[in-house]
């Protein structure tokens, strides 16, 4: 029997008005995906979340390795053992996650030489059976790590984009449940926007581009805004507008709704005030009356091999 365990991080995607096509992997939390592979004449997929064993077929990591199997005709016993610490449901790539280490697991064990553009494909596949649909933002940060830029679900060709600046961040969670979130969080957001709103999202994203390879402060501030996918999503969290502004009060470069939610990533450097930045957002979430915890990090490399 052939194994390998691999970790894999969290993931902020969605970065200022880059939705669906930019995301952060960070070191918030992570995952260890541990993967068998034996031969035999048929293929059986068994799949174990935190000692609990799960129908391989409604779980992310086991439909993306039933992909792979089943295209590559693959046959074998594969077992798959997920310890997870990402919390689902945070909008913190939970599902992600797991689907993209199961694909990296299977690719780098049996060598099938899949391009990045298929790991990317056949993570999205598995991500879908959690958010209804395969958006490849999350799982491109978590599979390569860092400010991950993929050019749409056609490509799938992922950039990663050079920081030449201090950041870290801040991540609010709170603690609150949505059902079938990722699916209300995206059927609020408009089928189409106005040219001058369009020109103006760019512009955003332009600018944080910018600002992030030039380390540029003011350019990464102004670059986290977004006038389409955010807006729309802040009647499921009002919050999301009073911690962005006090973010800024204590010298953040801003703040931006992490993948669908419900937390919010604040984004900080030296700069930041950070024994004035915890109260304040103390004080914004005891306004609506939220109960939530934090969680300090740095950005994360790529999936790696323990």
């Amino acid at each position: 029997m052939n194994e390998i365990s691999v970790r894999v991080f969290s993931s902020s995607a969605n970065v200022g008005s880059g939705f669906d096509i930019f995301a952060v992997a960070t070191d918030a939390f992570s995952e260890i995906l541990t993967l068998k592979y034996s031969k035999s004449s048929g293929t059986k997929i068994v799949v174990r979340f935190n000692g609990d064993s799960v129908e391989p077929l409604k779980n992310t990591a086991g439909y993306a390795i039933h992909r792979v199997t089943n295209d590559l005709q693959i046959k074998g016993r594969i077992e798959v053992k997920t310890i997870k610490e990402i919390p689902p449901g945070m909008g913190l790539g939970s599902s992600a996650a797991s689907s993209a280490a199961s694909v990296f697991a299977i690719n780098s064990l049996l060598d099938l030489g899949l391009k990045d553009s298929d790991l990317i494909r056949y993570s999205m596949i598995g991500d879908s059976v959690a958010s209804g649909s395969g958006h490849a933002d999350n799982v491109s940060a978590s599979l390569f790590g860092g400010f991950e830029l993929v050019t749409g679900n056609n490509l799938m060709k992922p950039y990663k984009i050079p920081v030449n600046i201090d950041l870290f961040f801040l991540i609010v969670i709170p603690k609150i449940r949505i059902d079938q979130k990722t699916m209300k969080a995206r059927m609020i957001i408009p089928g189409s926007i106005s040219r001058d709103a369009h020109v103006t999202n760019l512009g955003y994203f332009a600018s944080l581009l910018y600002g992030l390879m030039n380390g540029d402060r003011d350019s990464i501030s102004d670059g986290l805004n977004d006038s389409f996918a955010e807006r729309s999503r802040i009647v499921l969290y009002p919050y999301l507008d009073d911690l962005r502004k006090v973010s800024l009060e204590h010298f953040s470069l801003g703040a931006f709704l992490s993948g669908a939610g419900p937390s919010v990533s604040i984004v900080c450097d030296g700069k930041t005030d950070m024994q004035g930045l915890r109260p304040g957002i103390d004080n914004v979430m005891r306004k609506y009356g939220l109960d939530y915890y934090t969680k300090e990090c740095k950005t994360a490399g790529g999936i790696s091999i323990e």
